[in-house]
């Protein structure tokens, strides 16, 4: 069985992606909150934003072999040029860009020797879009980020490392359902 490694395992995407895949891989997970997904018995709680804890969640999977990550891990705080802290705006980065590449350079020795690595950037990373000041850039940076780590990774030869990013839209969940299909703001988006 392969080893997948989920970071931000709360979002509903990972909730979805172990869901069907439940019985196809052996989950490892990590997000900063408490584990909600109910298919995660390998879960731990760090914030990936924060390299000390990275190195304590490497620390106790060090003897793991990783067959895949994929970084479901996303910040979207709602701003504007005239409404953006510098907080918020090193949050997001932190954690949808920072956490994410340090966490894969450390993790870089646990991969397989065929790997894959998945970003789940946004369509907020491509094009502009409304209140997302701060998210949209970070998720463009996510894309550039997988085109530069294509060319670092096509370099070692002692590895197949693949990685790429999606850049999804909105997803209809339970939480959104009601404005994305009963209202004409939701039909526009």
């Amino acid at each position: 069985m392969h080893t997948c490694l989920l970071v931000g395992s709360n979002s509903n995407l990972a909730k979805s992606f172990s869901d069907k895949y439940n019985d196809d891989y052996e989950f490892l997970a990590i997000d900063q909150f408490s584990s909600t997904n109910k298919n995660l018995s390998n879960f731990f709680q760090f914030d990936i934003s924060n390299l000390n804890d990275i190195d304590k969640f490497l620390e106790k999977v060090f003897n793991i072999s990783i067959d895949s990550i994929i970084f479901f891990n996303g910040i979207n705080i709602i701003s504007n040029l005239f409404s953006v802290t510098e907080n918020d705006w090193d949050l997001i980065f932190n954690s949808n860009l920072k956490g994410s590449l340090f966490l894969l350079k450390k993790s870089f020795s646990l991969l397989s020797k065929k790997a894959s690595v998945l970003f789940i950037a946004s369509q907020n990373g491509v094009v502009g879009h409304e209140d997302r000041i701060a998210y949209g850039p970070s998720k463009a940076a996510v894309i550039q980020l997988v085109k530069n780590l294509t060319v670092d990774l096509s370099k070692v030869k002692e590895k197949d490392i693949r990685v790429n990013s999606i850049s999804p839209s909105y997803i209809l969940t339970k939480e959104n359902k009601d404005i994305l299909l009963n209202t004409a703001y939701g039909q526009s988006l």
